[in-house]
């Protein structure tokens, strides 16, 4: 069996305890145009996980601390708390789950004991982050679909 990256990342993941959540937010020309663009999630005491989709393929990596504001002129990259995931504190990875489609689209949910899901989606170069409080998959009200 080849080792992808979702592979190895799924392994590393499973059974680890979320700490705290983070986001990379870009800013162009003073205001946000993309609030995630990668999520770092703390699993043990100054060791995160930093992952993200770049047009559609899975990247990630383990660094000792959240990185700092980044300038590059009128644009620059800024971390933030992700408040919306601190339900996600002192809650164990149970599952990780990579999907996709023929256009593009890629989604990764990593699922929660006790409730909870952060979902990175990646479509039309937008990665929004999601929180969810159950995590039980998600229908489509229209298509009936799991997202």
């Amino acid at each position: 069996m080849v080792m992808t990256p979702e592979l190895s990342f799924s392994e590393i993941m499973r059974g680890e305890t979320c700490l705290d959540v983070y986001r990379l937010e870009y800013w162009n020309d003073g205001r946000c145009s993309s609030p995630c663009i990668a999520v770092f999630l703390e699993v043990r005491v100054e060791s995160w996980v930093r992952f993200f989709f770049d047009a559609g393929v899975f990247f990630w990596n383990v660094v000792r601390e959240v990185g700092a504001e980044l300038s590059e002129g009128q644009y620059f990259y800024r971390s933030v708390r992700a408040e919306d995931a601190q339900s996600l504190v002192g809650k164990t990875i149970e599952r990780c789950v990579f999907d996709g489609s023929p256009d593009g689209k890629r989604a990764l949910s990593l699922d929660f004991t006790g409730g909870g899901r952060l979902r990175l989606s990646n479509a039309d170069d937008e990665t929004p982050l999601v929180i969810f409080g159950d995590p039980a998959p998600l229908k489509s009200a229209r298509t009936g679909a799991e997202h």
